[in-house]
């Protein structure tokens, strides 16, 4: 105990001397207290922003970032924390990743997740005192009746029945929410080695929190021996999302830290605690189908009255098309949440095995595949690909287990910013390979491993130069495949998504001109069709934030990304939008209006509930504006990802000078009011006039950059097929008809799906698989 309240006293006097002029700051604003709260509801409330803050806002210059900073703290030992972060990836690389692969190659995952409640059920006490010091005195009370119940039903906390019989939510509380309430600053956010993200008034927190674990007054190091035990169990069931970090990422550091402060964000507004998340969301999905019933009922009326409408309603007649595959039975929402269903394209086979990812047992489709690293420049990093092998599966063949080396060859090239990690892209390779592919996933033009390995220009988006480089870098994996692993593939094809569906393309007119690859099928997928359209429709969705109130947009940005987490925890089957749709008997049945007009669902017969079902299982939880606002903050974090990779790889910058300087924190405060229009004319323009030697307007890089300039013949090609969506996001109609008159039957136009949402459609996947096999 002695040591303990010496380190407390040492982080006491840290805190004061960190916290300086922010904790004075605040006090000045906020009276006594940084942030002043009230437990309505047991919900934190961020009463005002600093002034500063407040100054921003009145210039319309503060964005999502600013606030994250403002309300966890500034990051003042950013090159302290920065080796610390490097030393602790180093440790999880050398030290934990043996550890947890010989931990998971014993216990399986049933076994972890009986120890993580145990030692969650040990913490009671620390849950209990920081709920009672926070007047949240119901979710004290509730945490007792779990730890009573648990301890005794529950065998000693190894399960929960509080939960899974009694519905009795966890309070996760600790003292660092404690002391958020009670007024204390921040301080500056600090990164520890073996402890990882926490600030000063978090990291004094957490010697509280040891303060209540039990664990802490054992001897002869069991204690330490419980907590070391707590920490490899949490690292096995967690190391994939980890390394995908690590490895994603050109700046893991700064994604780490982001992720630090929405994760304590999420904790002082208890959107964690006692199912709110769970409730927000079913409301949230109720409100989705109320508001599609509505729509449909809309719908319906419309056709009484127009007996012969246009096919496509929301098309007009002046730009209407025939689409090729009609998803009557689709139930869309609107082109930004269809476009959110992308993430439902997922790995069937995954979340599946007994066992955790590291663990050598562990048999799902993701943790099947290998990295290989081939050298395409000298003097630079090794470029990374994924790949997924077909092995002999006849049972009587003497070589069974053994490499098909004629099985066909896919190569799939993910969206802007998207890795060989992306799970979308691990979800394609699995459709692929469940066809007899050997499967290989490269990184986009947009990633840091591509830019650093395989760019010639380092400035990606100009999309012939990408095209080249992509030549480049497949012909670099068709060489370690044939070479290394002695592969003949008698087919290959090449599926390139979004961006790397324009690329694609470019890609085709390429290998038509100077044939390396010998390719016989060019897969584009929801390609933008005009470049600079689909850049400001990208800027344009940045400004979902202005819907929401200042004061709101951090929550509500927050509780949306909660949303896409919770929709995530499951595996997503194909969308069969063929099969029988279940219709109510008539409106009244499916739809009663209330007097502000908004409808409610009543459960007047067997169908109308089985339509809720499957409406409920189908639609997304998001509103158009929250849906604006992840699509918008994922082309924001790649944005500043590429700007990141550019300027580590020069020595001096123009634009970012204070890039170059120890701490990160102002380029990111800067970079991330930066729009993908500012890129292409502060880097594309000027990076493309010193490798070209010759000044390019935006309007004649846009024409070289867009689909027009691929020649009618290469789309007319037999090796080419182009799929694309009524309702893209990203494409202008007069673009799409323009495409349909050059490409002819090549162009395979869809009636739903917004941007990629149609990739998880059995009928799209159906239709995909044919025309690789024709």
């Amino acid at each position: 105990m002695k040591y303990q309240q010496k380190i407390t006293v040492l982080l006491v006097l840290v805190y004061i001397l960190l916290s300086g002029d922010s904790f004075a700051k605040e006090s000045k604003i906020h009276g006594d207290t940084s942030i002043q709260s009230s437990q309505k509801n047991g919900q934190l409330k961020i009463a005002k922003f600093s002034t500063d803050s407040a100054k921003a806002i009145a210039e319309n210059d503060f964005t999502f970032i600013d606030e994250l900073y403002e309300l966890s703290g500034d990051d003042y030992c950013e090159g302290f924390n920065r080796a610390m972060f490097s030393t602790n990836v180093f440790l999880i690389n050398n030290l934990m990743y043996p550890a947890v692969y010989g931990y998971s190659s014993v216990v399986p995952k049933y076994g972890m997740e009986r120890i993580k409640s145990f030692f969650h059920n040990i913490l009671f006490v620390k849950r209990f005192m920081a709920s009672c010091l926070q007047a949240k005195f119901s979710g004290a009370g509730i945490e007792t009746l779990r730890f009573l119940t648990n301890t005794t039903i529950g065998i000693a906390g190894f399960y929960d029945p509080a939960k899974d019989w009694f519905g009795l939510d966890i309070h996760e509380e600790d003292f660092g929410q404690v002391f958020t309430t009670w007024g204390f600053g921040h301080g500056s956010y600090l990164h520890l080695p073996a402890y990882g993200p926490t600030n000063v008034r978090d990291g004094i927190g957490h010697i509280f929190d040891a303060a209540f674990d039990p664990r802490t007054y054992l001897f002869f190091g069991i204690g330490s021996g419980t907590v070391a035990l707590e920490k490899l169990n949490e690292g096995a069931m967690g190391y994939r999302d980890l390394d995908m970090m690590i490895n994603a990422f050109a700046d893991p550091y700064e994604i780490s830290k982001q992720l630090y402060y929405v994760n304590r964000y999420i904790k002082q507004h208890d959107i964690d605690n006692a199912g709110v998340m769970e409730q927000k969301y079913i409301a949230s999905m109720k409100d989705a189908v109320n508001t599609h019933m509505q729509q449909s009922a809309k719908r319906e009326a419309m056709k009484k009255k127009t007996p012969e409408p246009n096919r496509l309603n929301v098309v007009p007649p002046e730009y209407a098309l025939l689409v090729d595959v009609d998803l009557a039975e689709f139930h869309a929402q609107n082109p930004e949440v269809d476009t959110m269903r992308y993430s439902n394209f997922d790995i069937q086979n995954d979340k599946k095995s007994v066992w955790v990812d590291v663990s050598p047992w562990n048999d799902d489709f993701y943790n099947q595949s290998v990295v290989r690293e081939i050298q395409l420049k000298k003097d630079a990093p090794e470029f990374m690909y994924k790949l997924w092998l077909q092995t002999i599966e006849d049972e009587d063949h003497e070589n069974h287990g053994d490499v098909n080396l004629t099985a066909p060859l896919a190569v799939v090239c993910p969206g802007t910013g998207a890795s060989i990690f992306s799970f979308e892209s691990a979800a394609m390779a699995e459709l692929l390979h469940q066809n007899g592919y050997h499967v290989a996933i490269m990184s986009n033009s947009f990633s840091y491993n591509f830019m650093e390995a395989a760019s010639t220009a380092i400035l990606p988006g100009f999309t012939p130069l990408d095209a080249k480089d992509m030549q480049y870098a497949i012909d670099g994996i068709f060489y370690d495949l044939t070479t290394n692993l002695d592969l003949r593939p008698q087919r290959k094809a090449i599926i390139g998504l979004s961006m790397g569906g324009l690329q694609t393309l470019f890609l085709a007119q390429l290998e038509k001109i100077n044939p390396k690859l010998f390719v016989d099928k060019f897969i584009a997928i929801n390609s933008p069709c005009n470049l600079l359209y689909a850049v400001d429709k990208v800027d344009s969705l940045s400004k979902a934030w202005n819907n929401w109130k200042k004061e709101e947009q951090l929550y509500n940005s927050v509780v949306a990304g909660a949303k896409y987490m919770h929709s995530s925890n499951k595996v997503h089957a194909p969308l069969n939008a063929k099969k029988k749709k279940l219709e109510a008997k008539n409106d009244n049945d499916k739809v009663k209006p209330t007097a502000d007009g908004k409808g409610q669902i009543i459960d007047q017969n067997s169908d109308a509930e089985k339509l809720m079902e499957e409406l409920m299982e189908e639609l997304l939880p998001y509103s158009k504006i929250e849906a604006q606002a992840l699509i918008a903050l994922n082309f924001k974090i790649t944005l500043a990802e590429t700007i990141y990779t550019i300027e580590s790889m020069r020595k001096k910058s123009e634009l970012f000078p204070e890039f170059h300087q120890r701490r990160k924190t102002p380029f990111y405060q800067k970079v991330y009011k930066f729009t993908f229009r500012d890129y292409v004319k502060k880097y594309l323009l000027k990076g493309l006039e010193k490798h070209y030697n010759k000044q390019l307007s935006l309007h004649r890089m846009n024409e070289e950059a867009s689909l027009i300039s691929v020649s009618r013949d290469v789309l007319r090609s037999d090796k080419v097929r182009i799929y694309l969506t009524i309702d893209d996001l990203f494409v202008d109609k007069k673009h799409l008809r323009n495409l349909n008159a050059r490409a002819g039957k090549n162009l395979i136009v869809f009636s739903n799906g917004g941007h990629l949402g149609l990739l998880y459609i059995k009928q799209f996947q159906d239709h995909l698989i044919k025309e690789l096999e024709h």
